[in-house]
């Protein structure tokens, strides 16, 4: 699964001033908000973004719970094994 942060939904915008990846590589903004006198109130070096989707965090966490699983599966398994190697050992 390829993960990436998204332009839908509210999800590709920059947590402090808002603007969209698109709108920022088309008006090539700086990372700032501005007071309703239009000047600048606070300003940031650079914009941020949510890592992941809601969408993409709730499918990492099945992939995690999937794999969880299957080490129990494997766990198991080697406990398992590891009994019978006992009741061998003692015949």
């Amino acid at each position: 699964m390829t993960l990436s942060p998204k332009d839908k939904g509210g999800e590709g915008k920059c947590l402090h001033c808002g603007q969209t990846r698109e709108e920022i590589k088309k008006y090539k903004t700086f990372c700032a908000t501005v007071t309703y006198e239009g000047e600048t109130d606070c300003e940031w070096p650079r914009h941020r973004f949510k890592p992941y989707t809601a969408k993409e965090l709730a499918a990492m966490e099945a992939d995690e719970e999937e794999m969880l699983k299957q080490m129990q599966g494997f766990v198991d398994f080697v406990e398992e094994q590891e009994k019978l190697e006992k009741i061998n050992s003692l015949s």
